[in-house]
Parts: structure tokens; C-alpha cells; sequence
């Protein structure tokens, strides 16, 4: 999938000559400043201010990771490729092992460990290898899944560490698990009770109050500086860099399979395209969920009208994505002239008539109420992640094809906790809704799997399925 970079890890460098060779340097000076014991936030860039390195972020990790390499070689470039490779088999590692505590079965480990190294949202930052290293996020979330099975120190400990591990990768990834994080134990305390337990609030309250010294010393000079320079990202460039409800379809335009068709949807920041394996497997775990017995019989007259209502649904969802695409139509018929030129008011008609069709429809409501229920907690606590991530995503204005639909969650987080005032990309988020999807398809795959007799069965799915994640 790196074809042939592996030929050239000493002299070339992946995508462009911007962000990668910045960050050779930056890797090549921070080593330096280390050796000599110098501070590592004095770069010699933008004299005479001072502290100029965290005007961007410092990378203090990949830095450790780069040292060894870069200075028996003499090479920084060979480290930075070296490091670019490993965070495929970081992310792909760090979701096996998530997955494979959870589903307990090691193919659909292996499908989400691909899914999540090797989806859109990875190879449309090629560029910025910060951005790559988002593979100790599920490595916390599996040791927090342990901490709340165990109370155990070393659970708690190692969820900690790769917390800081991320944090250390990328300030942006750091901020965001940092919140999903906050929910996970939110969750697992109401659900587990914990709020009862003295065990769990002395083990958490002395690793939270490590983890956040250790936050607090790498952050303050971030904060002292960009307070002294006034650096805050203007909320209409926040708005600009959110995903818009289209960009979930777009993809790099050098993408194999889609790029002609869906390369033209969104930028580098905004192809967020989750993929069809990905989709496909977590509504293959929502539909394969335990079916609670249903409340009252249907009356088959009104299933037939709501199937006929989804069909329509259906229908008009493929109208508006070929409004978004080809920018609009206009013909006449007849003397009457038919025009639709944007695709925001049909989007808004849509959404009216899907709220509308689950709103008359008490029998689908009592099922999805009652299947909620059934599943393991594990499984709520991923689905409302999911939605979380995905609105998240959309930043503080939900929009469709530059439309305004409403406001959106990002908006609190920008405004109330801090560090999201100096972040500028929203659609970032797509990494923890890739995570979610991940897992998600990895139950999903899990469940298939134990209605197919034989191994030759199950093994050609999964191979199936990973190879449809490499082609896409």
C-alpha cells in the first residue's frame, strides 16, 4: 500500500515537499536540542521572537522514536520514512488488540486493525505524519475496558501512559481522546456504579492527578506563548475546516476505485469517505442484534405504507447526493420548467421526512428501545461514541454542500474547554469516528461469522472484506 517507498526510505519522501521536510527538521532540531541540553521550544526560526517551536506542535514522542535511528545514521529522512511506516502497523496493532478483547475472535480483529490503519482518512494525511500516529488511541481504550473489568492499578496506569503517548504524538488527537476518554468513564461509572467504590475514585484520583502533571509541564509553554502572541483560531476558519455532511463520501482524487467519481467532494482536510466495508459490517451488527419479541402484532397494511415511506426515503437520498454532485439541474417538461440547483433544502426535506417516518412508526421505536437494551454495555457505550464522533465532526454549524442546517456540538467544546481554541480542523474527528466503526465492524464481522459453518467460509469473508478496505 506504501509501493515503492521502501525503495527509497534514505532519499524520498512521501507525498508532498511541505509539512514532511518540516517535520525532518523539526525532528533533526528537537534531537539537537536535546543532546546540547538546550530548551527544545528555542528553534532558530522566526528571529528574534523566542520559543518559536510551539507555535506548532513539538512532536516530543516521534521525536524519542526518531533519535536512535537519526543519529546512528546521520539520516533524518530515514527516520521520518521509518516512522511514517510505523504508524500503519501501529494503528492496524493498537485496533487488533482493541477488538480482539472485545469481539474474541482474531479474523475480525484483523479486518478492523485494516480498516482503521488503512482508511481514507490516513492516506489523505500522507503528509502530516503527526496526524498518522492515531494508533495509541484504541490501546488506551482496551486498558480502559480492562481498568473497569479489574480496578486494577495496571490497567489504569497503562491507560494512562498511552493517553500521554498520544498526547505526545499530536496535541489534536491528545485534546480529542481527552474528551472521548472523559465519556468512557462517565459511562462505565453510572453503568457499573462506581460511584460507590472508594477502590475506584483513590486509584483514579491519583493517576489523573499524575497524568494531569504531566500535561500541565508539557502544555504551560504552549499556553504562556500563544496567550502572549494571541494565538486563537477565529471561528469562521473552524467553520471552514469542519466536514459538511457530502464530505463522508469523499475521497483523495488519486483513490483507485473512487477518486474519479468522489475525489472533487472536499479537501485533504475534509475526506472523511468512512468506507463500504466499514459501513457495511456495523449495520450488519445493528441488524444482527438481539431481536426482542415485538410489543404487539403489526398490522400489515401500516408495514407495507412504511416500507413503501422508506423506499421513498431511499429514492430521494439518491436525489440529493446527484444534486450535490452535478451541482444542480434544469430542463423543462412540457412547458414547465423543473430546476434544483442546490441540494439544501431537499437534504432538510429528507431529514423532515425520516424524523417524521420514525415519529408515526411506535412499533420500530419499541424495537430499537428494547434492541438498545439488549446489547452489552460495551456495545451502547460504542454506538453513542459513534454519534458523537460524527457530529463532532461537523463542527460548530452543520452544513450540506456550503448550506447551513444548524448549529452543532463543536461549538461547546471550542467554548468552553480548554486548548480547542487553538485548533482549526473539526473534521479531525473523523479518527475517533473511524475508531468507532471500526469496532463496531468488528462485532459485526464477529456475528456473520458465527452464522457461516467451516473455516473456508469464514476465512474467504474476511479476506473478502480486506480486500475490499485495500482496494477502496
Amino acid at each position: 500500500m506504501t509501493w515503492p517507498l521502501i525503495l527509497h526510505l534514505g532519499d524520498r519522501i512521501p507525498s508532498d515537499l511541505g509539512d514532511p521536510l518540516f517535520t525532518v527538521w523539526l525532528l533533526g532540531r528537537n534531537a539537537q536540542a536535546l543532546e546540547e541540553g538546550s530548551s527544545i521550544g528555542q528553534a532558530n526560526i522566526f528571529y528574534p521572537h523566542h520559543n518559536t517551536a510551539y507555535y506548532g506542535d513539538i512532536l516530543p514522542v516521534e521525536t524519542a522514536l526518531a533519535w536512535p535511528v537519526g543519529r546512528l545514521t546521520g539520516n533524518f529522512v530515514l527516520a521520518y520514512n521509518l516512522l511514517w511506516l510505523l504508524s500503519f502497523f501501529l494503528c492496524a496493532a493498537g485496533m487488533f488488540a482493541l477488538v480482539r478483547h472485545l469481539a474474541r475472535s482474531w479474523t475480525a480483529a484483523l479486518l478492523s486493525g485494516v480498516i482503521f490503519a488503512f482508511c481514507v482518512y490516513h492516506f489523505a494525511h500522507l503528509a502530516h505524519l503527526e496526524l498518522l500516529f492515531f494508533g495509541w488511541i484504541p490501546l488506551c481504550f482496551l486498558f480502559l475496558h480492562k481498568f473497569f473489568d479489574s480496578l486494577a492499578w495496571k490497567d489504569l496506569v497503562a491507560a494512562a501512559l498511552f493517553t500521554l503517548l498520544q498526547v505526545g504524538s499530536c496535541a489534536y488527537y491528545g485534546e480529542f481522546l481527552t474528551v472521548f476518554a472523559a465519556v468512557f468513564f462517565i459511562y462505565f461509572i453510572i453503568q457499573k456504579r462506581l460511584y460507590r467504590e472508594r477502590r475506584f475514585w483513590l486509584r483514579a484520583g491519583v493517576v489523573a492527578a499524575a497524568s494531569a502533571a504531566a500535561l500541565a509541564w508539557y502544555f504551560l509553554p504552549y499556553l504562556r506563548l500563544h496567550q502572549a502572541m494571541h494565538f486563537v483560531r477565529p471561528m469562521w476558519e473552524v467553520e471552514q475546516f469542519s466536514a459538511q455532511v457530502q464530505h463522508f463520501l469523499a475521497v483523495p482524487p488519486g483513490t483507485f476505485l473512487w477518486g474519479r467519481l468522489l475525489g472533487k467532494l472536499g479537501g485533504p482536510e475534509t475526506q472523511v469517505y468512512p468506507g463500504l466495508a466499514a459501513v457495511f459490517l456495523a449495520l450488519a451488527w445493528w441488524l444482527t442484534r438481539p431481536r426482542p419479541p415485538s410489543v404487539r402484532p403489526a398490522d400489515r397494511k401500516k408495514r407495507r405504507l412504511f416500507r413503501l415511506w422508506d423506499g421513498l426515503n431511499i429514492v430521494w437520498l439518491a436525489a440529493v447526493l446527484a444534486i450535490g454532485l452535478s451541482g444542480g439541474f434544469q430542463f423543462a417538461l412540457a412547458g414547465l420548467k423543473i430546476s434544483a440547483r442546490h441540494a439544501d433544502r431537499p437534504f432538510l426535506f429528507l431529514l423532515l421526512s425520516l424524523a417524521l417516518r420514525i415519529f408515526l412508526d411506535r412499533e420500530l421505536r419499541r424495537r430499537w428501545k428494547n434492541s438498545w437494551i439488549a446489547l452489552m454495555p460495551a456495545e451502547r457505550l460504542y454506538g453513542l461514541l459513534l454519534i458523537l464522533a460524527w457530529v463532532l465532526c461537523l463542527g460548530p454549524v452543520i452544513r450540506v454542500f456550503d448550506r447551513k442546517l444548524g448549529p452543532g456540538l463543536y461549538g461547546l467544546l471550542y467554548n468552553w474547554l480548554p486548548g480547542f481554541k487553538a485548533l482549526r480542523v473539526p473534521a479531525r474527528f473523523a479518527v475517533l469516528l473511524m475508531l468507532t466503526l471500526a469496532v463496531l465492524a468488528g462485532w459485526g464481522l464477529a456475528r456473520l461469522e458465527a452464522g457461516l459453518r467451516g473455516g473456508a467460509r469464514r476465512t474467504a469473508l474476511t479476506a473478502g472484506l480486506v480486500l475490499l478496505v485495500l482496494v477502496e
